[in-house]
């Protein structure tokens, strides 16, 4: 459905209100989503809470299939503030109900509907109250109460899983990961096969592995002790290795894998 009021009109419209319009230069700024966020899958929820925030720093949006719903988009497709405001979808109304500016700030306080955004560092993007936000964001309200959920950065996953990553091309080498692996960052543990028995391993003993693969491929016997002991551990054990009393059962699978490796690369050799 058409709009009442054109773009070029709510932007008149929006200037009468506000003089420095013409002086504001983030009209042609990015509307943020959540997908722009460098490292975004490694926020974690810090809570929800309400407080007055600043709304020049609201950098972005989050909307089911409108505004900058980034479905079905090419991924180099972006959405400008100006844009935004001119596709508001319910300005009509606005205008048409709050003559003046400070009727419009008023409405943007008091409406009953929540205003709520999501905070990422010290950038906040709205999930709801759009229409009032964006308004305030362009009058350069002071301050809005808003309810906010919150996300902080763990820096420990993140090197936790940047260490991970840097081992896999060489347990692919070694034939103990697929060549088209692709490690899930919601999940803490990586399978590994050993001659058809899957082996659920933390990330964070790869490096490990590939050190006492080396040690293994080099002297077997150091791995014997642990094999034998390997045998009497129950199957969930042998199947989960999730602490650091467990490892000793990871070179029995390991001998496994080292002498299976060599016989193949011994038949490779031959043909």
């Amino acid at each position: 459905m058409p709009y009442k009021y054109s773009d070029e009109q709510r932007i008149e419209w929006l200037r009468s209100l506000h003089p420095k319009f013409d002086e504001q230069n983030w009209h042609d700024d990015v509307v943020a989503h959540f997908s722009h966020i460098k490292n975004f899958h490694f926020f974690r929820s810090a809570g929800t809470f309400t407080k007055k925030i600043d709304p020049r720093k609201i950098c972005g949006i989050d909307y089911s299939y409108g505004y900058n719903c980034i479905m079905h988009k090419p991924k180099d497709w972006r959405y400008y503030w100006l844009q935004f405001f001119t596709d508001l979808r319910r300005l009509d109304r606005v205008i048409d109900n709050f003559p003046t500016k400070e009727k419009i700030i008023d409405h943007i306080h008091k409406a009953k509907e929540a205003k709520t955004v999501v905070q990422y560092g010290d950038r906040y993007f709205t999930i709801g109250g759009q229409h009032r936000l964006c308004l305030a964001k362009f009058l350069e309200v002071a301050e809005i109460e808003v309810d906010v959920i919150k996300y902080v950065f763990d820096r420990v996953h993140f090197v936790s899983e940047m260490r991970f990553q840097r081992t896999i091309p060489f347990l692919q080498e070694l034939g103990l990961l697929p060549l088209d692996y692709y490690t899930d960052l919601n999940y803490d543990f990586f399978i590994i096969e050993f001659a058809g028995q899957y082996v659920s391993i933390k990330k964070s003993y790869a490096t490990f592995i590939l050190k006492r693969y080396t040690t293994l491929k080099k002297i077997p016997l150091k791995g014997y002790i642990n094999y034998i002991k390997a045998m009497d551990a129950n199957y969930y054990d042998k199947t989960r290795i999730d602490e650091d009393v467990k490892l000793y059962i990871l070179d029995a699978y390991l001998l496994k894998h080292i002498k299976a490796r060599k016989k193949l690369l011994h038949v490779n050799a031959k043909n």
